[in-house]
């Protein structure tokens, strides 16, 4: 067991409703590979799912701060796609998933 673990999979979750989706569906598949103890992931699981929905301006908030501390690279993902819609992916992605769960950068 590790509360670290566990700590990054709710970080995980608050932000991306696409894994909370996954890990009610199938948690051992989308908790695979964490030290987690069945007992962690039942509880998680058992947790109400509308709880890591309940702040729906969180991901907005975050990208505002993304985007002032990375303006020039923010400013070349908005000129290419016109869109916000590309760097709020970010939080559904694969490196910002790494990032959180392995003490990485989101840079």
């Amino acid at each position: 067991m590790s509360h670290r673990t566990l700590e990054r999979v709710f970080v995980r979750m608050l932000f991306d409703p696409a894994f909370v989706d996954e890990v009610y569906a199938n948690a051992a598949d989308a908790l695979a590979g964490l030290d987690l103890t069945p007992a962690e992931v039942s509880n998680i699981v058992e947790t109400d799912r509308r709880a890591w929905g309940h702040d729906p301006l969180r991901r907005l908030r975050t990208l505002r701060i993304l985007f002032d501390e990375f303006k020039a690279s923010s400013t070349m993902v908005m000129a290419a796609t016109r869109s916000m819609t590309a760097l709020d992916a970010f939080f559904s992605g694969s490196e910002f998933h790494a990032a959180v769960q392995h003490r990485g950068s989101l840079a």
